[in-house]
């Protein structure tokens, strides 16, 4: 004989087990309103909708000149802004007073040298190039490469491989400055002979008549290239890489942070933990510096240093702006 508690067990069911019996039209009535109510479920069908949409051709071809068109006008818009800061800067130049530094000259000078930075500074990223100031210049006054990166090595008075706008407002406010119109282009013309001239004149000033002097000895500075370069050419393959640039700035970062921690301990942080902020400080740095002296010496840009650019670097830069540059500071 079966139990009655036994029977009643079998007779009644749980409400989970009712669920599951349910018919199948209101199981999938409850499947839709899940996937309703999760926006996961909900967003994937319009996703691929979205994918599986084709643009007509017609609509396709309209959709390209449309871009066309409006690429066009933005080229002539900046066309017609650089002809007219370009008459601008012209106009500036020549309201400028001569041979008086007053406070008009100041004002009128600034708002110059910012036009001419702004003209040259094509990407805006608040620097200027070598190549920046290459297709200025080839275009405003016509003149060849090598004249155009002594002017530039003469800006770029931390040899940085950037000419910043400070830079060139120093520049305008202490140099020659009929030789820095004739060179930016903003006077009369000028033949190959007349910018050189000025280009002269604005190293002269720049570098100082000492540096002037060792220019006159290319082989010193040639040896001078050649020393700093087998320091850094660790493996002596002929180039300076990427690699070798940061292994140098790194240790000459350390090492020069070890000898302001022994004489500036720092009280707050064990030795470990010092050293490890160092190392990352140091990494830091040696990279923003790779990028500098790449930027200011690898002119075709293949991304190693040769030993003719090196030479070339220590020609064209003041040698100790250089040398502190890559650090190796000479007197």
């Amino acid at each position: 004989k079966k139990s009655p508690l036994n029977k009643n067990t079998k007779d009644k069911e749980s409400p989970q087990n009712n669920n599951n019996k349910k018919p199948a039209a209101q199981k999938k009535s409850l499947q839709s309103d899940n996937n309703k109510n999760n926006p996961t479920n909900k967003s994937r069908p319009q996703q691929n909708l979205k994918k599986k949409q084709n643009v007509h051709p017609r609509v396709a071809a309209k959709m390209q000149r449309v871009a066309a068109q409006r690429k066009k006008a933005a080229k002539a818009d900046q066309e017609k802004r650089r002809e007219n800061n370009r008459m601008a800067m012209k106009q500036y130049a020549a309201t400028m007073s001569s041979g008086k530094d007053n406070e008009t000259d100041d004002v009128y000078r600034n708002i110059l040298v910012d036009m001419v930075f702004d003209m040259i500074d094509t990407n805006n990223d608040g620097g200027i190039t070598n190549d920046e100031l290459v297709d200025y210049l080839k275009q405003e006054v016509g003149v060849d490469n090598s004249s155009i990166r002594y002017l530039f090595t003469a800006l770029d008075t931390n040899a940085d491989g950037h000419v910043s706008r400070e830079e060139l407002q120093f520049a305008f406010a202490n140099y020659e400055t009929p030789a820095l119109y004739r060179a930016f282009g903003l006077g009369s013309q000028t033949t190959q002979d007349l910018y050189q001239d000025a280009v002269k004149e604005i190293r002269s000033k720049s570098m100082g008549e000492e540096d002037d002097k060792s220019k006159q000895a290319p082989e010193l500075l040639t040896k001078l290239a050649d020393f700093i370069f087998n320091i850094i050419d660790e493996d002596g393959s002929g180039e300076i890489d990427v690699d070798e640039l940061r292994s140098h700035f790194k240790e000459q970062q350390i090492m020069d942070q070890m000898i302001y921690n022994e004489y500036h301990p720092s009280d707050n942080s064990s030795s470990q933990q010092q050293l490890k902020e160092d190392t990352t400080s140091a990494d830091i740095i040696a990279n923003e510096k790779v990028e500098s002296i790449l930027e200011a010496l690898d002119l075709n840009h293949d991304g190693v240093i040769s030993r003719e650019e090196m030479r070339q670097g220590f020609q064209q830069y003041d040698p100790r702006t250089l040398s502190e540059a890559l650090g190796l500071p000479v007197l």
